[in-house]
């Protein structure tokens, strides 16, 4: 953990999750991409910039604030990373639409099936999801395997979707 703490580009150093380091990741990409700028120099970079901060912050003793944050700050941290994937989620749904969705029909580069393929993706997985997550209410299995069922709901949707949208359509 220290040295994918030290290493791993990340300002937080959040080794127990994923999400955080992927938006982290992608918002380096996208300036690597706006400043036309090697990506792997500029993330490596970020890392060693970030890998001195930390240093600074053991050496001076900051981590103390961590005690003024409470469940309701890391509950704030999950609602911006919830807001950042739906905003994307919309973002490639609308550019598949105007992509190949033409009205009136030319008949140039529309297919109907594509940005109709990509909503029902989508949809679908957040549909199934909840489904899965709102079995925790129901009277069905014990109390502790409705709620091991439920912590797995956006991994056996996420899954199950990909499997249909390769597959299926």
């Amino acid at each position: 953990g220290l040295v994918f703490s030290l290493f791993g580009g990340q300002p937080l150093g959040i080794v127990r999750t994923t999400i955080p380091v992927v938006l982290f990741t992608k918002v380096i990409y996208n300036f690597a991409d706006v400043f036309a700028v090697d990506f792997l120099t500029f993330y490596f970079l970020t890392g060693i910039f970030n890998c001195f901060f930390m240093a600074v912050y053991s050496l001076t003793g900051v981590s103390k604030i961590m005690a003024y944050c409470s469940r309701s700050t890391e509950e704030i941290v999950g609602i911006f990373i919830s807001i950042a994937f739906i905003v994307d989620s919309f973002k490639y749904i609308a550019k598949e639409f105007n992509a190949y969705y033409c009205f009136p029909y030319d008949g140039v580069n529309c297919d109907v099936a594509i940005p109709l393929a990509s909503f029902i993706l989508v949809f679908g997985t957040l549909f199934i999801g909840l489904q899965i997550y709102n079995f925790q209410y129901s009277q069905y299995l014990s109390t502790g395997k409705r709620e091991l069922v439920a912590e797995y709901a956006l991994a056996v949707s996420v899954l199950l979707m990909s499997f249909v949208g390769s597959y299926a359509l």
